[in-house]
């Protein structure tokens, strides 16, 4: 009896490390579908999508920006990360988890490109941002780190 305890207690440990270690992944990036969900599911007047590594310095310099961005205008402002790094594994989406960023964030496979599916004029500058305005449908690309005011600035120039 205590053979068979030892023997159901090591598989469902098993199982438990296996699905405990296939949820740590972050969930992949799909451009046209995350948009698309975004525009239905939710009233802000901007969706930014930013492109980032947590490798990268600027990137993590940037990013106490988006956090204060989502304090100022919270109910305008739809915040969507896309990790660019090596890896999507329980380590990154760890690393990412204690940024405590404030929007949901996916992972892009090392094999997709940011231009596949999508017009941007992207050289590979990081960070990357993308503001989508949803009242023109329009948009604007930003390579390299900025700050709030360039955000508020861009916001308050292209909602209306």
């Amino acid at each position: 009896m205590r053979n068979l305890k030892s023997t159901v207690f090591l598989v469902l440990s098993s199982v438990l490390l296996v699905l405990n270690s296939h949820a740590q992944n972050l969930p992949i990036w799909q451009q046209e579908k995350e948009l698309a969900t975004a525009l239905k599911s939710n009233s802000a007047r901007v969706i930014m999508t930013h492109y980032f590594a947590t490798w990268c310095k600027p990137c993590m310099e940037e990013l106490p920006v988006f956090d204060s961005l989502n304090q100022l205008n919270k109910e305008n402002v739809l915040i969507q990360f896309v990790s660019l790094d090596l890896k999507n594994n329980r380590h990154l989406k760890k690393k990412i988890q204690r940024l405590n960023l404030p929007g949901n964030c996916f992972y892009l496979e090392p094999n997709a490109s940011i231009m596949k599916d999508s017009s941007f004029n992207w050289d590979g500058t990081l960070p990357f941002t993308v503001m989508y305005f949803s009242t023109t449908e329009t948009s604007i690309e930003l390579a390299g780190k900025h700050t709030l005011q360039d955000y508020l600035k861009l916001m308050n120039n292209n909602e209306n």
